[in-house]
């Protein structure tokens, strides 16, 4: 009717479990009324997507309104997630959550996602991002290794940040090598960033500057764990909740996603 917009696309119906029993019924409601009224009701929802009856979450809304979908999943990232471009439209988020997801659930951890419309999926993404967004790629190791060190009395050493993926290493060896020596005075021990491309593009750095490599040495010689690293006192334990002990939110991970 007029309330009710009609399809972008026409598209067989094929019902997706995780979308639940409201939004598949919604689809099929001309054979189900009048019986069962209520799927004509979710169908109008369904189509307008309007304040709380929003439904473009559904695998069923991004099928028959692609368009639509799509511009909200390069706005929201919790739709991207849903609908499977996570990378394609928010790889600085995507690679955050995965170095954080390699920690929490397992280091051989990845975000996964098939190719849509021919564009190679994650890997071809995270390829992309790792290359053309460099300085945000290792800012998001930093911000992750140092939440790995934990806080107060949660606070532990980080010997190593192991990468999945190579390339950042090869282009761009000195501000992983800075990289370390920071994250490094930070916990007062040495870390060390490793990738696959890691050994050889450490190598051929330190072989080409040796005067780097006589500095980082004395530096970790010097090195020492701050008081109280691993089992905080009662002044770390009372750190703004959510916080570390330079006042940057731990993670925004969670902002905006599900």
């Amino acid at each position: 009717d007029a309330k009710c917009p009609p399809r972008e696309a026409d598209a067989r119906y094929a019902p997706d479990l995780d979308d639940g029993v409201l939004i598949n019924a919604a689809a099929l409601y001309p054979l189900l009324d009048p019986q069962w009224k209520d799927p004509r009701k979710w169908w109008v929802e369904l189509a307008t997507a309007k304040d709380r009856k929003d439904y473009d979450w559904a695998h069923l809304a991004r099928r028959y309104w692609p368009s639509r979908v799509d511009q909200k999943c390069r706005v929201d990232p919790s739709l991207g997630v849903a609908h499977g471009c996570f990378w394609r439209d928010h790889p600085a988020r995507a690679w955050a959550w995965e170095l954080r997801l390699q920690d929490e659930l397992g280091p051989d951890t990845r975000i996964t996602e098939a190719p849509t419309a021919g564009d190679g999926g994650d890997k071809a993404h995270r390829s992309a991002f790792l290359r053309e967004q460099p300085a945000l790629a290792i800012a998001a190791i930093e911000k992750e290794a140092v939440r790995r060190m934990g806080r107060a009395k949660g606070r532990q050493l980080v010997p190593t940040m192991t990468l999945l993926e190579a390339g950042l290493w090869t282009a761009h060896p000195a501000e992983l090598w800075a990289l370390e020596l920071r994250l490094s005075e930070k916990q007062g021990a040495e870390l060390r960033i490793t990738a696959p491309d890691e050994p050889e593009a450490r190598a051929a750095y330190a072989a080409a500057h040796p005067a780097v490599v006589a500095e980082r040495r004395a530096l970790l010689a010097g090195l020492v764990p701050q008081a109280g690293l691993f089992g905080g006192g009662a002044e770390e334990a009372g750190e703004g909740e959510g916080d570390d002990e330079d006042g940057v939110v731990d993670s925004d991970l969670d902002e905006g996603d599900e």
